[in-house]
């Protein structure tokens, strides 16, 4: 802000503390030297005060009068920060000599002063023809655009500037955009304040302008302590630690996708495509909803392609005339955080799960055959390929859905069960070769129990049997009529048998399971054998309505993921699904 801007804000905050009512005449009177008020200044001056938003009242109009020492000359004018100022109606430029020449009144018989003779006739300043000289502002527009898409936020979410502890510039520019915003709203309803019902939503607002105006509106919406990146960075943490904090701590990421190279992150930061690509990689269990001045349809299509969540355009001086697209824009930021929340709520305690999985002792001991290493990396992949999946769900477009009947959420539930293949090779150790056919024997591989052994008449017998909705476990093998070499069911309920939990705890398992496997012979695209009359009679389309109206996908993901999570640890999931 340039001093001379300084000097006229406080010659409007000294008239707002004196005055208590709008005053429809002004007159500046140049200094005749032009050191100190000179023909810029006194246009500058008079602007402000003429757009200023005074505390006590609002200047509707004014007549303003500039009295100089000389005639006016081009040079003055293009120096002037209001191009067209002295072509206003209302607006006058007077040679002293002339504004105090006594003229007398037809009328009244009396002598008055040219300029007072002129004030009496009230002539009106329209202010929203003042035609702002861009050039005198060039060097801080983007600065001052920012605080202004800060305080069109605020205003969409029903704030008011001084519920904001921060001060927007007191420029000429940002006044006028203030004159014109209010006056568009005349007319239109009155916004109510709002506040985003997500309690225990954390926010990290990565924006090198987030301390002017940003980080102050925005915890205000959210009602909770907004991070700023350049806090969290002022810790010394390195980038590894940096990234643990923010798995910690934050729900969302609002990244500015203009950021400079020294942003106060990393210097792998050099722009937000970077910084989005690296916090992805990193924490791709958080949503990321990126903040930019830019309306083109190629930057969502970029930011998306790199794993952006959402977009939000920041509010630019340009659309200062269009309140209602400015409202809806507020608007559908609002609808995008509580759904993204949502569904990221869902998605996280599979992706804490997942990383619970991986690193558990269990699971990388466990493994002891020669081939260990390979399902190890099998099962990581199934299991990021089922997150993805899964998030992919949320993602998928109505078109693909409606025309083409699949589902990912689907999909990521075979993925998973996909899984338990894998876990059967890892605890059964199968004798006589891998051929199905050939199969007599199937024991665990801590010897501790036959899930299918050749009985002394040479046929294979098994000590598990399935009925009323659950397993048993037999004392004495029965034949091998259900063929529990290709029942993934039966395996994994004699698995859950042998590991240490509570009966009741292993019958929920085993109840769960009998229903899931139930729901699995039913899918479109790997039924199994157990199938009735009915699967052949409803189309897909019909069986996904159905299915969407109960949720039943997503509880059916979380109580299978609770299985797998029990397989590969050998302890039970405590984490909280949604």
């Amino acid at each position: 802000i340039s001093p001379e801007e300084k000097t006229c804000d406080r010659i409007c905050q000294s008239i707002n503390a004196k005055i208590e009512k709008p005053f429809k005449h002004l007159i500046i009177e140049l200094s005749e030297d032009k050191t100190k008020i000179n023909l810029p200044f006194a246009v500058m001056l008079a602007s402000h005060i003429a757009l200023h938003p005074f505390t006590n009242f609002r200047q509707e109009e004014i007549a303003i009068n500039i009295i100089g020492h000389e005639e006016l000359s081009l040079k003055a004018l293009n120096e002037s920060p209001v191009l067209n100022f002295f072509y206003l109606s209302g607006t006058e430029y007077w040679e002293k000599s002339i504004a105090f020449e006594r003229i007398k009144d037809p009328i009244l018989e009396k002598e008055q002063y040219a300029i007072v003779r002129h004030l009496k006739k009230g002539q009106p300043h329209f202010l929203n023809a003042m035609d702002l000289d861009i050039k005198a502002h060039i060097d801080s527009r983007h600065g001052i655009a920012n605080q202004w898409g800060a305080l069109i936020l605020a205003e969409n979410a029903g704030l008011k500037p001084e519920d904001i502890d921060y001060e927007f510039p007191p420029t000429l520019y940002f006044k006028k955009l203030l004159w014109i915003r209010n006056h568009a709203l005349e007319n239109r309803k009155k916004i109510t304040r709002t506040q985003i019902s997500c309690p225990e939503l954390s926010v990290l607002l990565v924006d090198d302008d987030a301390s002017k105006g940003w980080q102050q509106v925005l915890e205000l919406i959210f009602g909770n302590k907004i991070y700023f990146a350049k806090e969290l960075q002022s810790l010394d943490l390195d980038e590894k630690e940096f990234f643990k904090l923010i798995a910690k701590k934050v729900d969302l990421i609002f990244l500015d996708l203009n950021l400079p190279e020294k942003n106060g992150l990393s210097p792998h930061y050099r722009n937000g495509y970077k910084a989005l690509q690296i916090m992805k990689r990193e924490c791709p269990h958080i949503p990321i909803i990126i903040f930019t001045a830019s309306n083109k349809a190629r930057t969502l299509t970029k930011i998306m392609n790199e794993g952006a969540d959402g977009m939000f355009i920041k509010d630019s001086p340009d659309t200062v005339y269009e309140p209602e697209t400015s409202r809806k824009n507020y608007t559908n930021l609002i609808k995008d955080v509580i759904e993204i929340h949502k569904n990221y709520q869902f998605l996280k305690p599979f992706y804490f799960g997942i990383n619970q999985i991986i690193e558990s002792t269990y699971f990388k001991n466990n493994l002891k055959d020669k081939n260990s290493w390979i399902l190890r990396a099998r099962i990581e992949e199934r299991l990021k390929m089922f997150y993805g999946l899964l998030k992919r769900g949320f993602e998928q477009t109505r078109f693909n859905r409606d025309t083409f009947y699949f589902s990912d959420k689907k999909l990521a539930f075979i993925t998973l069960w996909s899984i338990l293949n894998e876990i059967s090779e890892i605890y059964f150790d199968k004798s006589n070769g891998n051929d199905r056919d050939k199969i007599r024997e199937w024991r665990l591989r801590d010897k501790s129990s036959y899930l299918i052994k050749r009985g002394a008449d040479g046929k294979q017998k098994t000590y598990i049997d399935w009925s009323d909705n659950s397993y048993t476990i037999l004392n004495s093998p029965i034949e091998n009529k259900s063929r529990v070499e290709s029942k993934i069911s039966l395996q994994i309920a004699f698995i859950i048998k042998s590991l240490q939990i509570s009966k009741t705890e292993r019958k929920k398992y085993w109840e769960n399971l009998y229903q899931l496997n139930n729901y699995r012979n039913k899918l479109f695209i790997i039924h199994g054998d157990d199938i009735d009359q009915d699967f052949y009679k409803h189309t897909e389309e019909y069986k996904d309505k159905d299915d969407d109206k109960s949720d039943v996908v997503s509880k059916n993901i979380t109580s299978l993921f609770q299985i797998v999570y029990l397989l590969l640890t050998n302890t039970n999931c405590d984490l909280e699904f949604k």
